[in-house]
């Protein structure tokens, strides 16, 4: 929801996708214009908002959204869509 605040993020979702070292990283979708607001941006604005560890490790832009027509995010979708196929 820290994202979520900023003005030019129309809606977000954040979810965990696999690392080597980590296990997981924070991967953040965001449905808002790369020309609207920048990684680094919404980064420094969730800097003022989160605690280091919560921040995401990476911000991905899409145009479409994220909620379906019940408004509700589907993250098991959203992290299998960005998972490498067997």
């Amino acid at each position: 929801s820290a994202i979520a605040e900023h003005p030019a993020v129309r809606s977000c979702a954040v979810i965990g996708l696999p690392d080597d070292d980590r296990g997981n990283i924070v991967h953040a979708i965001v449905e808002a214009s790369p020309d609207d607001v920048t990684v680094d941006e919404l980064l420094a604005f969730a800097a003022e908002r989160l605690v280091r560890y919560k921040l995401p490790r990476s911000i991905e832009f899409v145009d479409e959204p994220l909620r379906d027509d019940a408004g509700k995010v589907r993250r098991a979708a959203l992290r299998a869509a960005r998972l490498p196929t067997p």
